[in-house]
């Protein structure tokens, strides 16, 4: 394909434009070694990238696309913002797929290493509101849990062809699940699910763990052992 393709550098011209203006912006496939423009593409290309291969050559290997960047992206305006083209592995990968293998490698929460097999356990799910992955046992949730949740959602939809089919449809991380939320909102929250006084005392203190960890994601890190007592003087 890149012989039937090949031209000397004197005949190349824009497949798009048919100009060889502008040799700066001009593009090679590394497949097919067509040229193009970087504005002559659909969507322009702010930042040229050493490695790129056109509509007619990628694929992404893991979602199957041809494009590089989807409708989202675009909206978005990352193809004229994005200059790092390192996470697609050569465009091997989608612009988004690349996103994903990386927020992969470790946990939103914790920040520790993740791996394949955590993954397949259901040990590691993505978040479907924020799109980061974390740990499971990080968000303060059960897989059990989980399972019970995506039973009772799909107990109220009507159409088999609707039905959620994977535990990460009813995930939600520890940080969405906070966000927005007061503390004593959490507290009050946790005391309507109990009856047994001791239940709302263990809950508060739990709660209180919780708040620790937040809040430690604010203080800088010089200060991060003072959030106990900040939290003991200023809130509990």
């Amino acid at each position: 394909m890149f012989q039937s393709n090949w031209k000397c550098l004197n005949c190349k011209s824009c497949e798009v434009c048919g100009k060889a203006t502008d040799e700066d912006l001009l593009m090679f496939c590394g497949t097919c070694d067509r040229p193009y423009h970087s504005f002559c593409l659909t969507p322009e290309i702010k930042h040229i990238p050493e490695q790129w291969k056109c509509e007619h050559c990628f694929k992404c290997r893991s979602c199957g696309t041809h494009t590089f960047y989807n409708e989202r992206d675009i909206k978005h305006g990352v193809n004229i913002q994005n200059s790092d083209y390192s996470l697609s592995k050569n465009f091997s990968l989608c612009y988004e797929c690349g996103q994903n293998e990386f927020k992969k490698l470790s946990c939103n929460i914790c920040h520790e290493k993740t791996t394949p097999e955590l993954y397949r356990r259901h040990e590691t799910l993505k978040c479907q509101y924020c799109g980061n992955y974390s740990h499971v046992a990080c968000s303060r949730v059960t897989l059990n849990q989980l399972k019970s949740l995506m039973t009772e959602a799909n107990s109220k939809i009507a159409e088999p062809e609707n039905k959620l089919r994977s535990l990460e449809s009813v995930f939600k991380c520890f940080e969405c699940l906070v966000s927005g939320k007061s503390i004593n909102f959490l507290i009050l929250e946790s005391c309507l699910h109990y009856e047994n006084i001791h239940q709302i005392i263990q809950r508060q203190k739990l709660l209180g763990d919780i708040c620790v960890e937040v809040l430690a994601n604010y203080f800088p890190l010089k200060y991060r052992d003072k959030v106990p007592i900040f939290m003991t003087k200023f809130i509990v």
